[in-house]
């Protein structure tokens, strides 16, 4: 909470990734020079399966794939 910020003991830094759908965002985090000077980076995403209140933790990368398709349908006469 905002009253406990003066009993932090280490720098904190909110960062927001933009389109972090679109597999865009990391990269333009990463450019901007925003990371410098970060030691540890705790991400968040949300998980629509949990029970509310609950959360999932655990070391290493979790959550992190972006994925991409084309479909390329062909053929004869369409009718609608």
């Amino acid at each position: 909470m905002k009253e406990n910020v003066g009993n932090l003991t280490i720098k904190v830094r909110l960062i927001f990734q933009p389109a972090e759908e679109a597999h865009i965002g990391a990269e333009r985090v990463i450019t901007s020079g925003d990371l410098e000077g970060v030691d540890l980076l705790v991400g968040y995403h949300k998980h629509p399966n949990l029970p509310i209140g609950q959360i999932s933790a655990g070391n290493g990368r979790r959550n992190a794939a972006v994925d991409k398709f084309v479909v390329k349908l062909t053929g004869g006469w369409w009718s609608c």
